[in-house]
């Protein structure tokens, strides 16, 4: 069996809550919960580094969710798949090590499942409060519904 795990990485704060967001809304999806967990995993990530290769484990797909700092357009959406994000340089993660710098390890080590799919939100790095700031709030919608879609197509293959 195929397995999908959804990691929504982030933290407590501001904008950065983004990939926490994003898990706590699939979750009650209706529609998800006859795959949850044998063949799909949802999970929230504080600010893994390197320790998100152990999460890849065992997946077949990987969809990871995550905030970005990209000197962007704020509520800006980014879809990238693996080679995409091996390769890049410049998309910066609010985190310690970037999703992009972990996932050049794990390609070198050989440690990547077969598909990983980045979606990402340009967002306002200087927002700390509780909640969001209005341009994730007006593309907050869009971004998990695109997310949700991703993960239905990948279901079709993975059963």
């Amino acid at each position: 069996m195929n397995s999908i795990h959804v990691l929504g990485v982030g933290s407590p704060f501001g904008d950065d809550q983004l990939g926490w967001k994003a898990i706590d809304i699939l979750s009650k999806d209706i529609s998800l919960q006859p795959h949850i967990p044998h063949i799909l995993q949802l999970k929230k990530l504080d600010r893994p580094g390197l320790s998100l290769l152990s999460d890849l484990q065992d997946a077949w797909a990987v969809i990871l969710v995550d905030a970005i700092v990209n000197d962007g357009e704020i509520g800006k959406i980014y879809r990238l798949c693996k080679q995409e994000i091996i390769l890049t340089k410049n998309l910066i993660s609010t985190h310690n090590i970037s999703i992009a710098e972990t996932l050049q390890l794990g390609n070198e080590l050989n440690m990547l499942p077969e598909k990983i799919i980045l979606y990402g939100m340009e967002i306002d790095n200087s927002h700390i409060n509780d909640g969001f700031s209005e341009k994730i709030i007006s593309s907050f919608n869009y971004f998990t519904n695109a997310i949700y879609q991703e993960i239905m197509d990948l279901l079709t293959y993975a059963e």
